[in-house]
């Protein structure tokens, strides 16, 4: 009986020196399963990266705060689509305004959903690696040498258990974290100004679904010769919001790079003319595309007169940039249909200036010499 108590103990003890915690494990059901749920019970912040678009991310230094399975986790979020494309967001909608707005809408999601959405990165440092901030403290955010970062990969829809970065000292702890960034950006390069839009019928609804914007005029176009169609899309202010200007949005295709179909470059207007000025028309030839605004206003100092004021702003695509750059501005003046002044201005008085950057207030300052 002696010794049975003994060989039992004995086993008790292996087993526990042998027991693996959740990040030595291999990807299972249930632990996809924890990892949505540590999604569901984050608070997501958008955050600008400093070389590609916005992410949605947050850092749980407590594990006790969420309770989750894992310990210490950073979690990032790489919008893959137009409905939490971060760049979409921000020009046609207030959910970033709202307090937990977009957790909200992520919260919503279903799994299937999420893995549609998103790319995902989770780097844990597994619970038994960490300790109190203080002895008297119930906070577990202090980290215990050596210890293992594990990092955790949805793509396509399918979770990876993937890189692991092992940390001995100090310097270690240096040389992980900008391990943890470079793998970062390399997961958010194929993202870089890049969204994926299975039907362009999706971004209207997405961008009228915040109810400031409803579609005006779409048009198509190659503009980068892949015999592909690309788009501009016109939006109109809807009546009852203060809002200062129409956008337009472009989506380009695959172009000269290796892109997944239906992965567009995805490019949103600023500032192009005067609030009071309408947009009348989009022309578009061979590698260019001119937006014609119009102006009109009566003058009735001496007799009746109507002024008409048209811009004329006209951008160029470079096949090298894959983008759109400023080529001629040009405003044209009538009175009572005849034509009093005419000024155009090119590239010799504005210089480079992406479509992005490209906004009325620029424009004046460049040709009035202000900059």
């Amino acid at each position: 009986m002696y010794l049975k108590c003994i060989f039992i103990l004995l086993s008790l003890y292996f087993c526990a020196c042998t027991s693996t915690t959740i990040t030595e494990e291999p990807i299972t059901p249930k632990i996809e399963e924890e990892l949505y749920k540590l999604i569901r019970e984050t608070t997501f912040r958008a955050e600008e990266h400093p070389d590609y678009d916005s992410v949605y991310f947050n850092e749980v230094n407590d594990y006790t705060t969420y309770n989750n399975a894992f310990g210490q986790v950073n979690i990032t979020l790489v919008p893959k689509t137009e409905k939490f494309n971060t760049y979409i967001l921000w020009n046609f909608s207030k959910v970033f305004e709202e307090d937990k707005g977009v957790t909200q809408l992520i919260h919503n999601l279903s799994n299937e959903e999420i893995s549609q959405c998103f790319d995902i990165l989770i780097s844990v440092i597994d619970k038994k690696y960490l300790k109190k901030e203080k002895s008297d403290s119930d906070v577990f955010n202090q980290k215990n040498l050596p210890y293992k970062e594990v990092t955790y990969l949805l793509k396509d829809g399918k979770w990876i258990k993937d890189a692991i970065f092992e940390v001995n000292n100090e310097k270690d702890e240096n040389t992980a974290e900008y391990r943890r960034r470079e793998y970062l950006n390399s997961l958010m390069a194929a993202y870089n100004g890049i969204c994926h839009i299975e039907k362009t019928t999706d971004l209207v609804k997405r961008i009228e679904s915040f109810k400031q914007y409803t579609l005006n005029n779409t048009y198509t176009f190659d503009f980068n010769k892949d015999d592909e169609d690309d788009f501009i899309f016109v939006f109109n202010k809807e009546e009852d919001q203060n809002i200062n200007f129409s956008p337009i949005v472009i989506l380009l295709s695959g172009g000269s790079r290796d892109r997944p179909e239906k992965n567009y470059k995805l490019l949103i207007s600023p500032y192009l003319c005067y609030r009071t000025y309408s947009l009348k028309r989009v022309v578009c030839k061979d590698e260019y595309f001119t937006l014609e605004f119009n102006f009109t206003e009566y003058n009735y100092d001496e007799e009746r007169q109507e002024i008409d004021v048209d811009h004329y702003v006209t951008f160029k695509y470079n096949k090298f940039a894959e983008d759109f750059f400023l080529h001629r501005y040009g405003i044209v003046t009538k009175v009572d249909g005849i034509k009093t002044s005419e000024n155009q201005y090119t590239t010799k008085n504005f210089g480079e200036v992406y479509f992005e950057n490209c906004n009325i207030n620029t424009i004046d300052a460049k040709i009035n010499g202000y900059n």
